[in-house]
């Protein structure tokens, strides 16, 4: 087997309880410690070598969503000509001998755990994309809420609102189906509810648990349905900037894109805004659905995710190259109301400064 794990040291004790129960049981281990936040082509390189040295028969993604993706990427190019960048969704489609891959999910958020989606960043064209096939599903996903009980606070967060973009995107995803809608629902209310307590008392089982359910619920939301405008504005951030976190890049674009998106999608946007704030049961959908936006500048603000671009070191000079990248995924196309280049730009001006 070969393990991928990031580097750091808030994983040991876990990183050397899950080696030796893999080792008792007569297993040759090999442990790869190179996985970065927003995964490179070039740590992928570096632990897909390991993995074909080693004669690795499985990859275990252990981690939050960096060390599964990355272990997913190994498992392509270890097995396949190329880089993993060969591999991505518009690109040459992996096949069978993909290796399989185990994932043991230390964050809630990222839902990597149970989808066939694989990110990716080429540093050199400061790009990032994605893999995206059915072998990529791990063939085991181990959620153990005990693992995410030293998840620091602003990885909480951050996680914590990924999951909830996850579901939110796919319940108003134009592929939305009514199991898909039925999941989001239930993600969006366990995170509103669970993760502002959370992050005042980070050694909650309870809520880590609920947090970790919303988790994968989300991720069965994307794997069935996918995701919409702000992940293609929110990759085209961090493959440009790549010290912005996902999570980061999300929240700085949700103000400006739920008031850009709302009229477009009434029913969705007026459920989760009864579901933020049950006061509004009684508004019409369409009041419900314009006060959604503020709900989620209010949930943003109580997890402290209320971020300006220039808060995040993104300068206006990158505006137009990042409304340009931002056309370069599909995801965009799949929003209630698609935007244009242009449009897309105003969305970024709108999200430079917060008060």
């Amino acid at each position: 087997l070969l393990v991928t794990v990031p580097a750091t040291e808030g994983l040991g004790p876990v990183i050397a309880k899950a080696n030796a129960s893999l080792e008792s049981a007569g297993l040759a281990v090999a442990h790869f410690d190179g996985v970065v936040p927003n995964p490179t082509t070039d740590s992928i390189a570096a632990g897909a070598a390991l993995a074909r040295g080693h004669q690795a028969d499985v990859v275990v993604g252990l981690g939050g969503g960096s060390s599964m993706d990355t272990a997913k990427a190994i498992a392509v190019e270890a097995t396949h000509e190329g880089s993993c960048w060969d591999y991505l969704f518009d690109k040459a489609e992996p096949t069978d001998r993909t290796l399989p891959v185990i994932a043991v999910t230390t964050t809630s958020g990222t839902g990597s755990h149970v989808t066939q989606v694989a990110v990716a960043t080429d540093t050199e064209l400061r790009v990032k994309s994605y893999l995206c096939h059915p072998v990529l599903f791990p063939k085991i996903a181990i959620v153990d809420p005990e693992l995410v009980l030293t998840a620091p606070r602003q990885v909480t967060a951050m996680t914590g609102w990924d999951a909830f973009t996850h579901a939110f995107e796919a319940y108003v995803h134009k592929n939305c189906s009514p199991y898909v809608a039925l999941m989001a629902r239930e993600a969006v209310g366990l995170v509103a509810a669970n993760l502002p307590p959370l992050l005042e008392d980070l050694g909650n089982l309870e809520l880590r648990t609920a947090l970790a359910w919303a988790d994968t619920l989300a991720g069965l939301c994307i794997a069935n349905a996918g995701v919409t405008l702000p992940h293609s504005v929110g990759m085209a951030i961090s493959g440009r900037r790549p010290h912005v976190a996902h999570g980061a890049s999300l929240a700085v674009v949700y103000p400006a894109f739920t008031r850009y998106t709302w009229a477009a999608a009434i029913p969705q946007f007026a459920a989760v805004g009864r579901i933020l704030n049950p006061e509004l049961t009684a508004a019409s959908d369409e009041d419900a659905a314009a006060q959604c936006c503020v709900e989620i500048d209010l949930l943003l603000q109580r997890i402290g995710l209320w971020l300006g671009l220039d808060s995040l070191g993104v300068p206006a000079a990158e505006f137009d190259a990042l409304a340009e990248q931002s056309l370069a995924l599909p995801d965009y196309r799949n929003n209630p109301r698609v935007a244009t280049r242009d449009e897309i730009r105003i969305v970024l001006d709108e999200c430079r400064a917060r008060e």
